[in-house]
């Protein structure tokens, strides 16, 4: 049994992930979270680049 994903929705799914938990880091910093608050996020971020 395979799954076949086309690279055009590994790339906007990437790209839609790295949005969100962008937005959502940078509000945490924005309003002062703590450590654990500022990991998970960064986290997300962080695995959304592939190089």
């Amino acid at each position: 049994m395979s799954v076949s994903i086309s690279g055009q929705t590994l790339f906007i799914s990437g790209i839609t992930l790295a949005t969100v938990s962008g937005l959502i880091l940078f509000i945490v910093l924005i309003s002062g979270g703590g450590l654990y608050a500022v990991c998970i996020p960064l986290f997300f971020t962080v695995s959304s680049v592939v190089s």
